[in-house]
């Protein structure tokens, strides 16, 4: 009889545990977020955008503001509100290429290029956004079409060569934008991955739940308000059932098989950078021998398995040594 109710009681827990297996997906639904995440920062890095140190910046922007320069100075006047932006974000991205004190900080640079800057090459437009609001400038229209006509002159090939100067200027900023973040994206990315690994090790190493407890640990486990956030390094334990063998005073035989309960506790662990230790964990328990019940302590030594000291209404010290059932039904 007692068997019967021993594989009745396992039979029925591990049923709740197959149909609400997904539970356990869902408490960590962050990792397909942050697997996205870095295919993405893949992406970016592997694009064709070019990338400088910072004597080349230095070198770029002085060339770009000398044709800056020599394209207001050959009759190209009425561009100074499109140039004049243009050579102080220059001298702003060159300054902060070689990280002094006394220059912008990188981050607002790279805010700076990115929102004064934007063009299309589907139709050769580059707008600005000025202190007199978002200027664009149709390369062809405004600099190529006006000086040039029929015939080939010196003007026209000045104005072809001044829309290619602004046209490769503006994606020349783009790219020191993008290399003045290098720092920032590596920095995210391998914070990124880092989190990703501890996720991954959170449900991997850490000792199994079951639906009940991914409940309980869900509704404790609190979020950063902004970006992502790194895994709990604890997990609650409730009604936890294991298979224990236990040590019975005045009982004969000494040895009886036995189902421990955990009725409440916690578990808790250490992050080793991206892994997690194995932990620890302590609970206020039950075990049921069938005809018997005792309360007391369970100690939990690692995700397999966990030793109880109770005491029964008898008075029967109880010792017990079980298996977690949840780390082989739940792999």
């Amino acid at each position: 009889m007692k068997i019967k109710i021993l594989f009745l009681l396992l039979a029925f827990h591990y049923s709740i545990a197959l149909a609400q297996d997904n539970d356990n997906e869902r408490f960590i639904t962050k990792l397909t977020v942050l697997d996205a995440n870095e295919k993405v920062s893949q992406h970016l890095f592997n694009s064709v955008i070019p990338k400088f140190d910072g004597a080349e910046i230095m070198s770029l922007v002085e060339q770009a503001n000398l044709q800056l320069k020599q394209a207001e100075e050959n009759g190209f006047k009425h561009l100074q509100p499109t140039i004049a932006p243009m050579l102080a974000l220059g001298n702003q991205a060159s300054c902060s290429a070689i990280n002094s004190e006394a220059c912008p900080d990188s981050r607002a640079t790279i805010e700076r290029i990115n929102r004064l800057i934007n063009r299309d090459a589907g139709t050769g437009v580059i707008t600005l956004a000025t202190n007199q609001g978002a200027q664009t400038i149709k390369l062809f229209e405004s600099i190529v079409e006006p000086h040039c006509s029929d015939s080939p002159s010196l003007q026209c090939a000045m104005a072809v060569n001044v829309a290619k100067n602004l046209w490769e200027i503006s994606g020349l900023y783009r790219a020191i934008a993008n290399t003045l973040n290098q720092k920032d994206k590596l920095t995210s990315t391998a914070k990124l991955t880092l989190l990703d690994q501890q996720w991954r090790s959170y449900k991997n190493d850490t000792i199994k739940l079951w639906p009940q407890e991914v409940l309980l640990s869900s509704l404790t486990f609190r979020p950063n308000e902004r970006g992502f956030s790194p895994p709990p390094n604890y997990k609650i334990l409730s009604l936890r059932p294991s298979l224990g063998l236990s040590y019975l005073s005045d009982a004969s035989p000494d040895f009886s098989p036995t189902i421990n309960v955990d009725l409440i506790g916690i578990y808790w662990w250490k992050y080793h950078g991206s892994k997690a230790s194995k932990g620890r964990g302590i609970a206020a328990s039950l075990v049921w021998n069938g005809d018997d019940t005792a309360y007391g302590l369970t100690y939990h030594h690692n995700p397999k398995w966990s030793a109880t000291l109770a005491r029964s209404n008898e008075n029967k010290v109880v010792f017990s040594v079980s298996f977690q059932l949840a780390y082989w039904l739940l792999k």
